[in-house]
């Protein structure tokens, strides 16, 4: 992506990143979350973040949420 179509996308995730990193992550963070955020959030905040290093960073978070998701609500016990 170039240009004006590049520099909107990238500062609408930027803003969306920010709502749930105030927000919503709350819900499931622990200390492995928390980690995978502020990794993000660096990532972020650079002025040219490698495309690479967002996708294994979000990646990160995903799975970090997902494992909270599981030891704090018990996810696994319903399932079961």
């Amino acid at each position: 992506m170039t240009g004006y179509f590049a520099s909107f996308f990238k500062s609408f995730l930027d803003k969306r990143f920010w709502e749930l990193y105030w927000g919503e992550l709350a819900l499931v963070e622990s200390k492995d979350v928390e980690g995978a955020m502020v990794a993000l959030g660096k990532e972020l905040k650079k002025s040219s973040p490698e495309k690479e290093n967002l996708q294994k960073l979000s990646l990160n978070l995903a799975h970090a949420c997902k494992s909270s998701i599981h030891e704090s609500w018990g996810v696994d016990e319903i399932l079961q």
